[in-house]
């Protein structure tokens, strides 16, 4: 509760279109089911809609997945949108995404940084990033630092077997520095995965 009222304070002023990614820990709403009375309640006091805001939850814990995903339902129906993030790094991924219909998925950034050298790695990120796109959700590769992985990632969007893009947004230092603020545009702190450069030095 403290670090979203923190997050909360923290935040500019939101334009139209932009949301704010709040991250709760899954074991506070496995603990507490009636999460959407301290969330909605701050968000409301800093003039704020449900709509904006962007509850992120990772699949690394050791909770109960379902009292977790019936909490995130609730904030659903409140307005609340729902990220999973780490997806790929845990046992509870595919049952979140199945059962959630998150608005955003965030494939983890051990995954994505072995996926272009390690078979295991690339089959994991390809099949949770095709399973999320089936439900409607906005896929981001978190940990893009490097160039062989950025190519990679441009890869899978030059091929022909999916007839739309299974990742639309990346995170990491090669596609840019954090944003010092927590308010982002509609895909967080995210940026489409460009495509390979014309001539040297541009992106």
């Amino acid at each position: 509760m403290l670090c979203v009222q923190a997050a909360l304070r923290s935040a500019p002023e939101l334009k139209p279109g932009e949301l704010l990614f709040v991250n709760v820990h899954p074991l506070t709403l496995d603990l507490d089911p009636e999460a959407s009375d301290w969330l909605r309640d701050p968000v409301v006091h800093a003039g704020l809609e449900p709509e904006q805001i962007v509850v992120e939850v990772t699949e690394r814990f050791g909770g109960r997945t379902a009292s977790v995903v019936k909490c995130l339902r609730g904030l659903r129906r409140e307005g609340f949108q729902i990220a999973v993030d780490d997806v790929g790094s845990g046992n509870s991924g595919l049952e979140m995404l199945r059962e959630l219909d998150a608005e955003y998925v965030k494939i983890d950034r051990g995954v994505v940084a072995a996926s272009a050298t390690e078979p295991g790695a690339r089959a994991v990120l390809m099949a949770m990033a095709t399973f999320a796109r089936q439900t409607g959700a906005f896929v981001i590769a978190e940990g893009i630092e490097d160039e062989d992985t950025l190519r990679f990632l441009r890869a899978i969007h030059e091929r022909d077997v999916f007839d739309h893009a299974i990742i639309q947004g990346g995170q990491g230092f090669r596609l840019g520095r954090p944003e010092p603020a927590a308010a982002v545009a509609s895909t967080g702190t995210v940026v489409g995965i460009p495509p390979a450069p014309a001539h040297a030095g541009r992106r």
